[in-house]
């Protein structure tokens, strides 16, 4: 069968101990190969999909063409969510491919319903996924549904999937070069006072803080003690509810984020010591294909998005615990202040990271009325 008339039908993974999830992986891994690093591990999906995420099972979408082969993929993330003092459900959506091979041919074995066979849904594997995908949502009561897509995917979603760029909730990317960035980059001697002139900035600007914080680094595993995720419980709860729309930051979210993560490994930031610590923050550090190694702050406690001098103190302390790699990374909302506080502490801007919000009720006024939605990087599934 020629390729434009090939047929195929949404499948939702229920059993994610089904082959299919294996299929799936191994999908990513022939046509799209890199996007979860070496190889995409199966157990990604179980371990995000699964039950032991404390708000509830995903979804796993995925379009299987009349001879069985994958024709695409979509999957939807659950997320415990607060807006001001109310808890909403939420969710984010990604991992949205195509084959090459059917991004403009095949059809739906069955159209769309009240839909013709010529209609878009029929026709886009890409459409037909986030449009079901938007319903089961809508049917599990879903609130909040957002998205990092791709250059290549944020077109579908805004212009045919109901979504909508949130400039609220988009984030800015930093990077922080430290002293072998300088010298690969700049030669012999050269690199190195570049790089001391750049650091005595830095210096400086921390001398005015005069906070005097320290910082404990624990290594998030599965046998982490249960007192640690109890003191993020309480530095969760202590933390007044603001007005922005916020991921629950709780014991159970980072277990399961980053102690459980099956193939990544994260470290956890107590500022202020082990016994009585007043704020945390997540890292992972990653090697990139070229040799390049980046500390990524994935996360921090909610505290420290409300005092704009506390999160001061943690960028300077994540800076200077992170000689040992070649830059350190971050996402941020866009507001001037934070602005400030990035630069100051030797940060430079690098990319807007659009995020797309569900235009649903609940996502329509977080658009309208520009209610803040601050994403780090450990809010999506980008690292």
């Amino acid at each position: 069968m020629s390729a434009p008339d090939r047929q195929w039908r949404i499948r939702f993974v229920d059993d994610l101990n089904d082959e299919l999830v294996d299929r799936t992986a191994a999908f990513f891994d022939e046509y799209f190969p890199g996007v979860f690093g070496e190889t995409c591990d199966p157990e990604l999906f179980r371990w995000k999909l699964g039950p032991s995420n404390p708000a509830g099972q995903g979804i796993l979408a995925v379009a299987i063409a009349d001879d069985a082969a994958i024709a695409g993929v979509m999957s939807a993330t659950m997320k415990r969510m607060t807006i001001g003092a109310r808890s909403v459900a939420g969710s984010e959506t990604g991992d949205t491919f195509t084959h090459p091979d059917f991004r403009r041919s095949g059809r739906a074995a069955e159209a769309a319903p009240g839909t013709t066979t010529d209609h878009y849904l029929n026709r886009s594997v890409f459409g037909r996924l986030v449009d079901e995908v938007s319903r089961a949502l809508a049917d599990q009561a879903v609130e909040i549904v957002y998205s990092t897509p791709n250059d290549q995917s944020r077109p579908g979603y805004c212009r045919r999937g109901g979504y909508e760029v949130a400039p609220t909730a988009s984030a800015r990317s930093w990077h922080c070069p430290q002293s072998s960035l300088f010298a690969d980059r700049l030669p012999g001697r050269i690199g190195q006072v570049a790089f001391a002139a750049f650091d005595a900035l830095r210096s400086k600007s921390r001398r005015r803080l005069k906070t005097g914080e320290s910082m404990t680094t624990i290594s998030l595993r599965r046998d982490t003690p249960t007192p640690i995720f109890e003191t993020i419980d309480r530095l969760w709860q202590s933390c007044p509810p603001g007005e922005n729309v916020v991921l629950v930051q709780d014991g159970d979210w980072i277990r399961h984020r980053y102690a459980l993560h099956p193939s990544q490994s994260y470290d956890l930031h107590l500022v202020g010591g082990t016994d009585r610590p007043n704020a945390f923050a997540i890292s992972r550090t990653i090697t990139r294909s070229h040799g390049a190694t980046t500390r990524c702050l994935t996360e921090w406690s909610p505290s420290l998005s409300i005092d704009g001098r506390r999160f001061s103190e943690l960028l300077f302390m994540m800076v200077e615990n992170a000689r040992d790699v070649d830059t350190v990374s971050a996402w941020t909302d866009q507001r001037p202040g934070t602005w400030m506080r990035m630069v100051r502490a030797g940060f430079i801007p690098i990319n807007s990271v659009p995020v797309v919000l569900g235009c649903n009720d609940l996502g329509r006024q977080v658009i309208d009325q520009a209610i803040p939605f601050p994403l780090p990087i450990g809010w999506s599934d980008n690292v």
